[in-house]
């Protein structure tokens, strides 16, 4: 029986190919004003939620008005990272909860924790007015350097002791996210994230969980 109850993965580059985000941006050519707003907040210049208000209104200035409609069709091509839907489906026939903290947006998040029965999912959302569209406002409830906060909270939910959690994430932000669980796994790691130190191991196959928390594995 394994020793943990709980695995939070990060979603973009982690569970998902490619940096959602950046994908938005690429769509509505919007990606060097949010480079720049990126810098601001890195900076500690700008809070996340004005670095979210500033890169949905870019693309309102592009584009004009935006439905969420949009938004959504533009993942419609969502690919999963190589081995994620197996180990999602291993973790869970082992009884472990599974679910998703993600900076990234709550209409891509929703469909990866379906896709693959995951337990739970806490991600950001994009204001809309009542027929759909965007109104330059976003909905903070994932600040990127606070996952940890919010994988406490979950774990108190299902009565799981963090040090009966993993945390499985790629980049700087989830430097947090990692130090604060039971156990945790930097994949594929940005420079940030290796240089901190913050991972109990470093991973370059998402099955490579399986073997840390199932027994078998």
């Amino acid at each position: 029986m394994s020793m943990y109850k709980l695995v939070a993965f990060d979603m973009d580059c982690t569970l998902t190919k490619g940096h959602s985000w950046v994908k938005l941006h690429k769509h509505f050519g919007t990606l060097e004003v949010s480079m720049r707003n990126l810098v601001l907040y890195d900076r500690g210049e700008i809070s996340y939620e004005e670095f979210m208000r500033r890169d949905i209104r870019s693309w309102l200035r592009a584009r004009g008005k935006i439905h969420i409609s949009e938004i959504r069709k533009i993942f419609d091509d969502l690919e999963f990272m190589p081995h994620a839907e197996f180990v999602i489906k291993t973790l869970r026939a082992h009884g472990l909860k599974t679910g998703i903290i993600t900076g990234s947006l709550d209409v891509l998040a929703a469909e990866v924790a379906a896709a693959l029965n995951m337990d739970f999912f806490i991600a950001n959302g994009l204001q809309t007015d009542d027929d759909g569209f965007l109104t330059g406002e976003g909905i903070v409830r994932v600040e990127p350097r606070k996952k940890d906060e919010l994988l406490l909270r979950i774990a108190a939910g299902y009565g799981i002791k963090m040090r009966e959690t993993v945390a499985v994430g790629d980049s700087k932000y989830d430097e947090s996210f990692l130090r604060a669980a039971g156990l945790g796994l930097a994949f594929c790691p940005d420079d940030a994230l290796l240089a901190s130190g913050a991972a109990d191991f470093i991973i370059y196959d998402l099955r490579e969980v399986l073997t840390f928390v199932v027994a078998e594995f």
